[in-house]
């Protein structure tokens, strides 16, 4: 899955890989009137299953993590649901009589794994999803074929928000022989519930099932097409004033329980064989092509069956289908879809997955196994891409581009993320991981691999250089704090699971896979990767099966020896949280260099108690890459030597002077920070501020030792003095990467420093490192070079943030003639790829009439791209009532914007310095409501907190934010412990850095 792409401009972490795929099923409310009789009703019946579910989970829960066939266990507080719904009933009506989780108590969860007592094999699956306003819901009809693993009383399985009508189970054979269907004999049930806050389903039986026998389980059911973009949901677009209904799915992680009854983890692979009822006006779609359409069926006219051919062995969570009006190019086995009147933007997608696809077929050596791949782009979608087996789904922006308004950058964001979606077709469908604790190895694969297939397609782009600032500078910044995680992490609810859809899983994981390569070779690691997917086809995978076919593959090339191996290098980086800094130290008498490895942290070791988190130092194996002035080989990013899991390593060095500089970390290919003594610091310094020689330097190591410098001063491992003197060779900077990184580590420094009396001196310090570039880059085409256009965008942004005059005046003036003009939703001079900076730019200092003629385009755009641009310009805005005012019509059905863009707008908001105190007196004066709005689980609302609260640096700024969850927040969140110590390293930055900032700030301007 990609999480939420448009978040990776704003720093989200995943939300995600957030603002994710995370929001959660709740209910529509289309609106009755409500007596006094039935308000006392309603909350007699509530009060009654609250204290059902909380027995519940006491004396059920319990029992189930030891033993859930246990009878006692299942003889307890149970919640029956054996009441049929027919189709002629709403969603409300539903809503009544079905216990939504959101409605029970569900804090006190510790695992909700299902017992290990049988496997699926074989799933027919029936749906008939009714799309008619003020109904919304599906019946189904769910057949299980299950091998018994072990003797048992009862099955257990993953249903949450269904209405379970009837339950049948047969026994129908031995395992090792062919099924007789006139064998079947039907089984006894003694009692079938639900277990809500566990999102179980228990079928009891009065004696036990057979181990090694075959059973077979018919399930009918209802359910709800939801509005809150998980599991089966409902979708809309308008057209000529009349809306449009779509009924689609999203089941990663733990969401395939919400449409059908199902053994809901990764590594119960099965077949499926799918029907889908729908109307004869649209089409279906799902993993496998359609083999068979029915004529009308009689009992409900209109609609009519399609039959799709069964599927290879796949998890639950990759299943997928949609029925719409959409339509659809196609090339050969490769089809894109979306709503008509978008078809055409969807053309770009049609030319590059094909390549890409093949390009992956060559590189993994292994063809895609299915008969055909589809790729939708929904109006409504939580991810910003799924990557289910045949039928990817997509949010219109990941997917589509519209030559004429879309910026020409926009197509490496779709080429990317379709890359992305590709990959998994590979790691994570083909092979998948047995748990979520080794979700990385879906989506840190994914994550890196994307970049490969990006090269393949436009090697201009380079890529491979923007690998370095886009996904492993940011979150060494995230793993940088106590409250980050391991990569492969104990999860046991679907709370939990959500919560590693971050940075760690998405970009740690492609950071150790890319130093991984380089210590292997792409060769050997190629290999390995054949060896493994081939191995482990169909099946499921946990890190140990990867760590031993790429060991194998490094024996075999000799690029290890014997006694060396995989997984004792990797696992010190994927089960253990955080990374090294390596401190290189030079005896410039002897020549002896020292190599020690600290763990990196933002604070210190004895602050850790403060968040409940023990502190533990760490060791790294780390490859070691390195070259020097006179050698100057950057390209050599095999190590060198390594420091094997010890403290330090050491070693002479006989061509090496006193004068010239050692540069660790070659392109930043290792997952690590390198710190230099002062000497060596200094020679970088004076190397890189000489005209003539900084560009030997490659520029991404021009961009690790600028973002190395300013994040070690940061944590207090470096002089700021030292680091600041590194950023003044900026002013001949002229490579997008090394600017990248930059402005990433100059922008904290803006945001520390923006409230306070001495922030002009930034601004002046600023704008003298950028006014080179700056002209540079305002009076220089974009031509075919797309990283000039990037750095013109990260230059004018940044210009036009600081005030410069020139930016402004620009912005303006392009702005005010597109508003000037006779038909401004048609015609649009502004050059696509500017287009944010300056509608940002006029929203922020122009009128009120501005904003509205922004929200006005919004409205009337039928171009993703161009409606994302436009919502996050609506952001910029200065006046506290128009930022409240935005964030109230997200929040609120029918106010314009949708629910998917909901965790957009408040981030937005939140990333400007009006917005922080808007954002949290909304959050706090509307929490309640926000979280019914977006429904389970709270998680996207700890997102919004930790957006509102991350440049806070005050002592007040923690007390508030303490005292707020202490009043509103009952369980633990790992995103709320990043959000309170991020608060506590800011202010310990105010404290140690500031004066010293203000100091070098001033007697470096004196002199300008």
């Amino acid at each position: 899955m990609r999480s939420q792409d448009q978040m990776d401009d704003l720093e989200l972490e995943d939300v995600q890989k957030q603002e994710n795929h995370r929001n959660r099923d709740g209910v529509p409310n289309d609106g009755f009137i409500v007596t006094r009789l039935v308000v006392f009703v309603t909350i007699a019946i509530f009060m009654f299953l609250l204290c059902a579910a909380v027995l519940i989970t006491y004396n059920f829960g319990i029992c189930s993590n030891i033993n859930v066939q246990s009878e006692v266990c299942a003889k307890k507080n149970v919640i029956p649901l054996t009441i049929a719904i027919n189709n002629t009933q709403s969603a409300d009506d539903i809503k009544k009589i079905i216990p939504f989780e959101e409605d029970l108590h569900r804090s006190n969860r510790t695992n909700v794994r299902l017992p290990k007592t049988m496997h699926p094999l074989h799933y027919e699956l029936k749906l008939m999803p009714f799309l008619r306003e003020g109904n919304f819901t599906f019946n189904g009809d769910v057949t299980i074929k299950v091998n018994v693993t072990k003797s048992c009383k009862n099955i257990t399985l993953h249903a949450t928000t269904l209405k379970i009508s009837s339950v049948n189970v047969w026994k129908i054979g031995n395992n090792t022989t062919q099924t007789d269907e006139n064998s079947r004999t039907e089984i006894e049930i003694s009692d079938k519930h639900a277990v809500e806050p566990d999102q179980f389903y228990v079928i009891e039986f009065p004696t036990e099932l057979e181990s090694n026998m075959i059973y077979e389980i018919r399930i009918k059911y209802t359910g709800i097409l939801n509005d809150i973009l998980q599991g089966f949901y409902r979708s809309s677009y308008v057209v000529n004033n009349v809306t449009r209904w779509l009924a689609v799915t999203q089941f990663q992680p733990t969401d395939a329980r919400r449409a059908f009854p199902c053994f809901d983890e990764p590594a119960y692979k099965a077949k499926f064989k799918i029907w889908i009822a729908r109307p004869m006006n649209m089409v279906a779609l799902s993993n496998m092509p359609k083999i068979n359409t029915s004529s009308e069926i009689s009992d409900v006219s209109g609609y009519v069956w399609d039959e799709f051919m069964e599927s290879v062995p796949m998890s639950t969570y990759l299943l997928a289908f949609v029925v719409s009006d959409f339509k659809n190019m196609t090339n050969g086995r490769f089809s894109v879809w979306t709503r008509p009147e978008a078809l055409e933007s969807a053309r770009y997608a049609l030319q590059v997955g094909p390549k890409i696809l093949d390009f992956f077929e060559k590189y993994f050596k292994i063809q895609y196994p299915l008969p055909k791949i589809d790729m939708i782009a929904l109006p409504d979608f939580g991810a910003g891409a799924m990557e289910n087996w045949g039928l990817v789904t997509f949010r219109e922006v990941t997917m589509l581009h519209d030559e004429k308004v879309s910026a020409p950058l926009n197509k490496q964001r779709v080429a990317t993320i379709i890359a992305h979606e590709l990959v998994h077709q590979w790691f994570g469908n083909l092979v998948t991981p047995s748990w979520w604790s080794d979700l990385w190895l879906n989506e840190g694969f994914a994550s890196y691999m994307e970049y490969v297939g990006a090269n393949m397609i436009t090697p201009e782009w380079k890529a491979m250089d923007q690998f370095l600032c886009n996904e492993v500078q940011p979150v060494l910044i995230l793993d940088s704090l106590a409250s980050s995680h391991e990569i492969s992490v104990h999860v046991h609810d679907p709370d939990s699971i959500n919560e590693i859809f971050d940075r760690i899983s998405y970009g740690k994981g492609a950071a150790i896979i890319r130093m991984m390569e380089h210590f292997l070779t792409t060769e050997v690691f190629r290999d390995g990767l054949h060896s493994y997917l081939t191995d482990r086809t169909y099946q499921v995978a946990t890190q140990n099966d990867l760590w031993e076919h790429l060991t194998k593959s490094a024996h075999e090339s000799h690029i290890f020896d014997n006694l060396t191996n995989v997984k004792e290098i990797m696992n010190t980086w994927t089960t253990q949280m955080g990374f090294p800094v390596v401190n290189v130290t030079r005896n410039y008498t002897t020549q002896q260099i020292q190599f020690a490895q600290s763990r990196f942290t933002f604070i210190a070791p004895n602050q850790w108690k403060s968040l409940q988190i023990k502190y533990d130092e760490a060791l790294w194996w780390i490859p070691l890459s390195y070259t020097t002035a006179n050698e100057a080989d950057f390209n050599n990013t095999k190590p060198k030597d390594w420091i094997r899991g010890s403290e330090k390593f050491a070693k002479e060095f006989e061509n090496i002077t006193n004068d010239e500089w050692i540069i660790v970390n070659l392109q930043g290919t290792g997952y690590y920070r390198v710190n230099y003594d002062i000497t060596n610091w200094q020679l970088l310094a004076n190397y890189l501020q000489n005209p003539r020689t900084y560009s030997k330097i490659v520029p991404t190591n021009r961009a690790q030792i600028i973002d190395d410098a300013l994040t070690l001063a940061r944590a207090g491992k470096l002089d700021y003095q030292i680091a600041l003197n590194l950023t003044r060779y900026l002013i001949n900077e002229d490579e997008y990467v090394p600017w990248r990184s930059a402005l990433s580590a100059l922008n904290f420094i803006d945001s520390m420093m923006s409230s306070g009396p001495d922030y002009d001196l930034f601004r002046r310090y600023a704008f003298s490192l950028i006014k080179n570039i700056y002209n540079n880059v305002t009076n220089s085409p974009d031509g075919d070079d797309p990283l000039l256009a990037y750095k013109r965008i990260d230059i004018t942004q940044f210009a036009c943030r600081l005030g410069y005059k020139d930016c402004l005046d620009r912005s303006l003036k392009l702005f005010k003639e597109w508003m000037d003009s006779a038909d401004p939703d048609r015609v649009n001079n502004i050059p696509p790829n500017e287009r944010f900076v300056v509608y940002c730019t006029a929203v922020k200092y122009g009128t009120e009439e501005m904003w509205e003629f922004i929200w006005n385009r919004y409205m009337n755009a039928n171009v993703s791209t161009e409606k994302e641009l436009l919502l996050d310009a609506m952001a910029c805005s200065q006046e506290i009532w128009i930022l409240a005012r935005l964030l109230e019509r997200a929040s609120t059905e029918n106010g314009g914007i949708r629910k998917q863009d909901l965790l957009r707008v408040f981030v937005s908001v939140s990333n400007h310095p009006n917005g922080i105190q808007v954002t949290y007196n909304f959050v706090r004066l509307n929490w309640d409501r926000l979280k019914s709005y977006l429904g389970p689980p709270p998680m996207n609302m700890y997102v919004i907190l930790m957006y509102v609260f991350k440049n806070a640096n005050t002592e007040f700024d923690l007390t508030v934010l303490q005292q707020f969850m202490k009043e509103n927040i009952t369980e633990k969140s790992r995103i709320l412990t990043q959000a309170v110590e991020a608060i506590k390293t800011n202010i310990n930055w105010m404290e140690q850095n500031y004066d010293t900032i203000v100091e070098w700030l001033r007697n470096v301007t004196k002199t300008q």
